[in-house]
């Protein structure tokens, strides 16, 4: 049971790899704001670095993080 778990997780992270590294030093945040609806941000040590609102879901959330992510170290690395 705890095994396939730990391949599933690994399966994530390939699907995401802007956020992998992202998480290595800095936070994402996801979550439900009144008036916004599903809210998720990608915060380092100078604030919030991206921010997407009006999202339809979970993996919604993930896949604007990836790409707003992706944006950001290209634009600022």
């Amino acid at each position: 049971m705890i095994k396939n778990k730990v391949k599933k997780i690994k399966v994530e992270i390939v699907k995401y790899p802007n956020i992998d590294r992202w998480i290595q030093d800095g936070t994402i945040e996801i979550g439900f704001e009144y008036g916004r609806g599903i809210v998720a941000r990608a915060i380092d040590e100078g604030g919030t670095t991206w921010e997407g609102d009006n999202l339809k879901n979970f993996e919604t959330a993930m896949k604007a993080l990836e790409k707003g992510i992706k944006k950001w170290c290209d634009e600022n690395y």
